[in-house]
């Protein structure tokens, strides 16, 4: 009966991230697209704080280190884009 606990228990840690891909995916798609604007910033910081709540509520220390992992990235990415889009403005 053990064995049937820890797998219900694994079972719920992989919907709990599967929730954050589906959501972590969404922020993607809307923020790729770098913008030079104070809401694309405001609505993009606003979406990581609000994804960063997964990784507080998360149980498990390995499922909350790669949602917090993926959110850095995430963050890096979109301000290396918009480093980007700057320099080519100011060409």
């Amino acid at each position: 009966m053990l064995h049937l606990g820890i797998k219900n228990e694994r079972v719920h840690f992989i919907l709990y991230i599967q929730k954050f891909m589906t959501e972590f995916w969404k922020a993607i798609k809307d923020f790729y697209s770098a913008e030079l604007t104070d809401e694309y910033s405001k609505q993009a910081t606003d979406r990581l704080i609000e994804l960063g709540e997964y990784a507080e509520m998360c149980p498990d220390d390995n499922d909350k280190q790669f949602i917090k992992n993926c959110l850095v990235a995430f963050n890096k990415l979109l301000d290396s884009k918009q480093r980007e889009v700057r320099k080519n403005v100011q060409h």
